[in-house]
């Protein structure tokens, strides 16, 4: 059992039922439609990462600071926490395939097809790996969340699907009011979320007030009537179950 708190974009709070809080690419206080402030993180026990961008990367450090919460991340954000003065301690780094268990919470690092690294110098970056989450919230590991982060369609989802079989996916939808700018276009989105199969799926990573949820849910209908989709607004709560 627990609950997750959409702060909009692709920003997440999860609880599970033992208290224990992980806090997801925490764009937070410059995202102009966040329905959260630092304030609502304040409990952060882990604060994962996928990638370096600022719309994901966000407040993550902040947060840190606040809090002494952990930081997963991939390697060229764990390399940034390091030189923005994080203690090693603080900061788990994921590849693929790894896994950090913090009390009754587990994340495993899958991958994700997109970009990750920071710019270090007038022509110098440092590159890194785009990860994706398995989300184990509680102990006994009955249920799996899976956050795509900005990954693009690719045919390892269909094996996760088969192999972790998630209950709930949370990926990025939107493909239908910004085609030149996505990495995913709507029916992509549906034909991935397809593949993976879940109970349930929270689309993320639209703008407000655009018709992007609606397009997907026409879309998933036609190839996976069965999936049911929560679209939550900023500041909406899913409980499962």
């Amino acid at each position: 059992m627990f609950k997750v708190n959409y702060f909009g974009h692709s920003a997440f709070k999860i609880t599970n039922k033992a208290g224990r809080v992980l806090v997801v690419d925490p764009y937070i206080t410059k995202y102009a439609h966040s329905a959260a402030t630092l304030d609502d993180v304040a409990d952060a026990n882990v604060v994962a990462v996928t990638h370096a961008t600022h719309d994901h990367l966000g407040d993550a450090y902040e947060i840190i600071r606040r809090t002494g919460a952990m930081l997963v991340c991939p390697i060229d954000v764990e390399i940034d926490a390091h030189a923005t003065g994080l203690p090693k301690e603080k900061v788990k780094r994921l590849t693929y395939g790894q896994t950090f268990r913090e009390g009754t919470l587990t994340i495993r690092g899958l991958e994700a097809k997109h970009i990750s690294g920071f710019k270090v110098g007038p022509r110098d970056y440092i590159a890194g790996q785009s990860l994706s989450f398995l989300i184990y919230p509680d102990a006994d590991e009955s249920t799996a969340i899976w956050y795509g982060g900005d990954t693009t369609i690719h045919s390892d989802l269909k094996m996760w699907g088969e192999l972790y079989k998630p209950d709930i996916v949370i990926i990025g939808i939107g493909g239908s009011s910004n085609r030149e700018n996505v990495d995913m276009t709507i029916e992509e989105t549906a034909l991935a979320v397809s593949w993976l199969h879940p109970k349930v799926v929270i689309p993320a990573h639209y703008p407000p007030g655009a018709s992007d949820p609606q397009d997907f849910g026409a879309a998933l209908k036609r190839v996976a009537p069965d999936i049911k989709v929560a679209a939550l607004k900023p500041g909406d709560v899913f409980n499962w179950p």
